[in-house]
């Protein structure tokens, strides 16, 4: 996808996979759920502008859903 930061980003991909709206964002639609961790090109984005954070061409964004075990 082209966006220029990662709320945008995280629209389109959500207009393409709808089912993951819930997965990603609470139900206001622009928060995201707090178990969700986002990396651009491998910092969080909590180490950056969080949602609002920037992209440019060429950066990876990663999307991690919570693991745990035992």
């Amino acid at each position: 996808y082209e966006a220029k930061n990662l709320i945008e980003l995280l629209h389109k991909f959500i207009d393409e996979y709808p089912d993951a709206n819930s997965i990603v964002f609470e139900d206001s639609g622009n928060d995201l759920q707090g178990y969700i961790n986002i990396f651009i090109n491998g910092t969080n984005i909590m180490h950056l502008d969080g949602i609002n954070s920037s992209l440019s061409d060429g950066d990876e964004v990663a999307i991690l859903p919570p693991v745990s075990g035992g």
